[in-house]
C-alpha cells in the first residue's frame, strides 16, 4: 500500500512539475506577445465602436428603435453604476474588516501589556526584598 502511495505522489508532483513548467513558458510566451495582445485589443474597440455607431443610424430612421436604444444604454448604465456601488460598498467592508482587526489586535496587545505590569506589581509586592535588590 505504502509503494502506491508513493508512487502516485511521485507521479503527482512530476505532474504539477510539468504543468507548471507550461504554465511558466506560456506566461514568458504572453509578455513577449503583448503588441499583439494591444492590436487585437485595439480591433475588437474598433468593432464595437462601428457596431455602435451602426446602432444610431439604424435607430435614426424610427423613433422605436431610437426609444429602445436609449432605454438599452439606460439600463446598461444602470447595470454598471450598481456594480460600482456594490464594489464600493465591498471594499468599504474589508477596509472595516481590516480595521477592526487592528484594532482588536492593538486592543490584546493592550490587554497583554497590562497584564505583565498586574503580574510584575503581585511579584514586587510579594517578595520586596527581591526588589530592592535587583535595583
Amino acid at each position: 500500500m505504502d509503494l502506491r502511495s508513493s508512487k502516485t505522489d511521485e507521479e503527482k508532483k512530476l505532474k504539477r512539475q510539468k504543468n507548471s513548467e507550461k504554465v511558466r513558458k506560456w506566461r514568458e510566451k504572453q509578455k513577449l506577445d503583448t503588441e499583439r495582445n494591444e492590436e487585437l485589443k485595439k480591433k475588437d474597440r474598433e468593432r464595437k465602436k462601428q457596431a455602435r455607431l451602426r446602432q444610431r443610424q439604424d435607430a435614426k430612421s424610427s423613433n422605436t428603435k431610437l426609444e429602445k436604444l436609449k432605454k438599452q444604454k439606460r439600463e446598461e448604465m444602470k447595470r454598471y453604476r450598481q456594480r460600482k456601488m456594490e464594489q464600493k460598498s465591498k471594499k468599504q467592508e474589508t477596509k472595516e474588516k481590516l480595521e477592526n482587526i487592528k484594532t482588536s489586535d492593538r486592543l490584546q496587545k493592550h490587554l497583554a501589556v497590562k497584564r505583565t505590569q498586574a503580574w510584575r506589581m503581585r511579584v514586587k509586592l510579594a517578595n520586596p526584598q527581591n526588589t530592592n535588590l535587583e535595583q
